[in-house]
């Protein structure tokens, strides 16, 4: 459990450091990280759902026990 909630704490922590200014950056990123926070992490979770999908996909049917 503590590893699913790792990227949401890395994304929001990183994007309200920009906000902040604590991190550098132009205000085009500075924007598209505070708005668009969620929109990374859900990136981040399919991108790893379907690396999990193609990497696996020959074991899938002994995980579902078919």
């Amino acid at each position: 459990m503590t590893w699913f909630v790792t990227i949401p704490l890395i994304v929001h922590v990183l994007a309200r450091s920009v906000q902040a200014g604590h991190i550098p950056g132009p205000d085009a990123l500075r924007r598209i990280l505070v708005k668009g926070r969620w929109a990374f992490v859900v990136s981040a979770y399919t991108a790893i759902a379907l690396i999990a999908a193609v990497c696996f996909w020959e074991q899938w049917p002994a995980v579902f026990g078919s």
